[in-house]
């Protein structure tokens, strides 16, 4: 999206749910040639919404596995109500612990 501001053209991705990423994921997983995408993280950072939100718009499927938290992000109520995005939640754990559940879980 872009905002003048003063004499400027600003480009605000910050205003696009799932931001620059979404951006970036919805012209790079067609090239994947699949039909569902699994993200392992947390609820602190973009990259889970910006997946569900990327797979939503292309109509593919993705799983998303967070560790649990009592912090709720604003953009997770929005991820629990879109019909492609699955989340998993486990006990808290190192990321690379959750890829390789993932990995096990979900070939």
């Amino acid at each position: 999206m872009i905002e003048k501001i003063d004499r400027f053209q600003v480009v605000r991705d910050d205003l696009i749910p799932g931001g620059t990423k979404r951006k970036a994921l919805e012209r790079w997983l067609p090239s994947m040639h699949a039909d569902s995408f699994i993200y392992a993280g947390s609820v602190f950072g973009w990259g889970a919404p910006a997946l569900s939100d990327a797979c939503a718009t292309l109509k593919l499927n993705c799983i998303i596995m967070m560790s649990r938290s009592e912090y709720e992000p604003e953009w997770l109520a929005k991820m629990k109500e879109t019909p492609t995005t699955k989340l998993v939640f486990v006990k808290p754990m190192p990321v690379e612990f959750m890829k390789d559940m993932a990995a096990d879980k979900y070939p």
